[in-house]
């Protein structure tokens, strides 16, 4: 090659990196086609850590289910107190306010549920959690679509009476309401355990073994998703009677009948609902709810992903070992290339081009692999929501395309950063020191100069484990610090 066409423009530049990617990392990887794929698997599997819980985070949240709108449709407004239960004293005094104004009023407990421990080897945290819901169910029957002809829809096919029999089926219903036992089961529930009307389902409810008697399935409304498995649901005063809450309630939903001026209607019930309640209780809407639990989750999931990021470094400094290695393993392909007049930017472009390209399959595999390993991960980061902060019923976890293009993203930014140090290396070493095999290999540098930034690293990480965690909203607060102590004690051992 003449070194004049090597360096005079833009085609002579893009000839040099295509002659250093067909002679010179071409050539490797087909000759030793297995360092290349370790480099491949290595940035895979921290790119799958981190995809793993990113999508495992979505999932949870996404599967946060204000359980109460699966049967009742929803609610505008929500009356909850500052601290503890509601009185259900409140519940006339609401009624009185609101007059003739048509709006439902639905009180609502909720507490979780387990199955008993099958053996004393079992996995704490292991077993479902169940969702109980307490209703006030004959209430319920005015919020019943109107192709629902009865309060009927709550017993199972088996039990449901024929047509023309709607006043005897209302009257079955009502006894079923006197058995303080009685549980309405999700219709998911009832086929994956082979449940019927008239079995027993035994739980521990507040650290209590009871036996309650199924009588019914959910119904499913109609254009609404079906209940999860998770959920059941009992009469109000009953679910009291059982968790020992006689006269307390968890929160007031309120719904607003649609209809004209329904949007000025809901906006001036939310002004009534909070002058009558002053300071005894808030109010707030479902999507304020949501927005609290995102904040209340926020560190939790900021931490994993963080954790996760641990994984992928540790990673990236493996790729820039094995790359700082492929310097020395090439140091005469390039020092020919370098002495044929190929340029120095031609030499790092060409490596860094192919540090982008093992980020690109590694991030595409990790990818695929944290995908995979999601569908395990949201179950465990399902749990531990569903024990700490609000009820998920997420079982698993979609490949989201944001999130695949964001690890996509990483995997090549990663790579260009492990291979920048080795590029440079072997972009600004001499032609002739490279074709001297007794000088000291290209991208090596003196253990010596290395030594003060490894020691400078390593007092910056004591220094970071000394700080302070950060609050956040809710009362969270998050362990910056620390990460970054485990950041930099992963660069300066390296």
């Amino acid at each position: 090659m003449n070194p004049g066409t090597a360096t005079t423009g833009p085609s002579g530049a893009g000839r040099d990196v295509l002659l250093m990617l067909r002679r010179c990392t071409w050539r490797h990887w087909t000759r030793f086609p297995g360092q290349a794929a370790v480099l491949v698997l290595i940035l895979a599997l921290g790119i799958a850590v981190y995809f793993a819980v990113r999508l495992a985070n979505r999932a949870a949240m996404g599967g946060f289910q204000d359980f109460t709108g699966l049967v009742t449709e929803g609610g505008d407004w929500i009356v909850t107190s500052p601290v503890g239960f509601l009185p259900d004293s409140v519940l006339p005094e609401i009624r009185q306010a609101l007059g003739s104004r048509p709006v439902h009023v639905i009180p609502i407990l909720e507490t979780t549920a387990t199955r008993p421990r099958q053996s004393d080897d079992e996995e704490i945290g292991s077993r479902e959690t169940l969702q109980i819901l307490g209703l006030d169910l004959v209430a319920l029957g005015n919020l019943r679509p109107a192709d629902d002809p009865s309060p009927t829809g709550w017993l199972a096919p088996g039990d449901a009476p024929g047509k023309g029999t709607e006043d005897e089926g209302t009257r079955r219903f009502f006894e079923l309401l006197g058995n303080p036992r009685s549980v309405f089961i999700s219709p998911e529930l009832a086929e994956r355990d082979g449940l019927r009307t008239g079995d027993s389902l035994r739980l521990v409810v507040n650290e209590r073994v009871v036996d309650l008697e199924v009588r019914g399935r959910i119904p499913v409304l109609p254009a609404r998703p079906a209940p999860p498995a998770e959920l059941l649901v009992m009469d109000l005063p009953a679910l009291q009677q059982l968790t020992a809450r006689t006269g307390r309630i968890d929160r007031v939903e309120l719904r607003v009948e649609d209809g004209p001026d329904a949007d000025a209607r809901r906006a001036g019930l939310r002004e009534l609902l909070a002058g009558l309640g002053a300071d005894r209780w808030e109010v707030t809407s479902p999507g304020d709810r949501r927005r609290t639990a995102e904040q209340m989750t926020a560190a939790f999931r900021f931490n994993l992903t963080l954790l996760s990021l641990l994984a992928l470094v540790v990673g990236l400094y493996l790729v820039f070992q094995a790359l700082d290695g492929a310097v020395v393993r090439r140091r005469e392909e390039i020092g020919i290339l370098r002495s044929l007049g190929v340029t120095e930017s031609a030499v790092r472009r060409a490596w860094l081009l192919e540090s982008a390209v093992l980020g690109l399959a590694g991030g595409a595999l990790g990818a695929l692999l944290g995908w995979a390993g999601a569908q395990g991960a949201v179950r465990l980061v399902g749990r531990t929501v569903n024990a700490l902060y609000h009820a998920t019923h997420a079982r698993s976890a979609a490949l989201h395309p944001g999130e695949f293009a964001g690890a996509l993203a990483l995997a090549v930014a990663g790579g260009l950063v492990a291979g920048w140090g080795p590029a440079r290396a072997a972009a600004r070493t001499p032609a002739a020191k490279l074709l001297g095999r007794a000088s000291a290999p290209a991208g090596s540098a003196d253990n010596r100069r290395r030594l003060p930034w490894a020691l400078g690293l390593l007092a910056m990480a004591g220094a970071a484990a000394l700080l302070p965690p950060i609050p956040l909203a809710g009362g969270a607060r998050l362990a910056l610090g620390g990460y970054l102590a485990a950041c930099l004690v992963v660069a300066g051992t390296g």
